[in-house]
Order: C-alpha cells, then structure tokens, then sequence
C-alpha cells in the first residue's frame, strides 16, 4: 500500500513546514468558512423569530384593545339592562337591580 505522506519526508524542510503552514491555515478557512455559515444561519434564526415576535405582539395588542372594548361594551349594556329593570319594575322591588357585590 502506498502512503503519500511518507513521500513528504523526502522533502526539504522549508518545503515541508510551508506545506504544514498551508494545510493549518486552509484547515483554519474551512473552520471560519463553517463557523461563518453557522452564525448567519443563527442570525437569519433569530431574525425571523424577532419578527414573528414583532408579529405576535401586534396582534396581542389588537386583541387586548378588542377586549378592552368589549368589557367597555358589556358594562355598558348591564347598565342599560339594570336601567330597564329599575323602569319596569319601578320602587317594587330594588333589590331585583342590586349591582353584585
């Protein structure tokens, strides 16, 4: 079996360490190259997740305001009940449109 590395000792040393010099530093590119690819995946990650965020908190104010007027609107419309009650039921009986406590 034939070993290309053992081809390598019968170069020069100069040769030699600026081979092993080269071979670090592509070793190197291709870990900073990945290392790079990573990061902007997990960038392009996060940024899409900011922006469902930013989605996601528009549409829980939308439905928090929605809310909001819809207890405004359901106070409102006891008070017109109650209102009535007391009109039919006149000084008969209050306690038939007592508030809750």
């Amino acid at each position: 079996m034939h070993n290309p590395i053992c081809g390598l000792t019968n170069l020069p040393a100069a040769n030699q360490k600026e081979l092993v010099t080269d071979l670090i530093v592509k070793a190197k590119c291709d870990s900073l190259s990945q290392l790079l690819r990573c990061e902007l995946g997990a960038c392009l990650r996060l940024s899409l997740q900011a922006e469902r965020l930013r989605i996601l908190d528009a549409e829980m104010t939308n439905v928090n305001d929605e809310y909001i007027r819809a207890v405004a609107r359901s106070k409102d419309l006891h008070g017109q009940v109650v209102d009535m009650l007391r009109l039919m039921l006149g000084d008969t009986d209050t306690r038939l449109v007592e508030a809750p406590r």
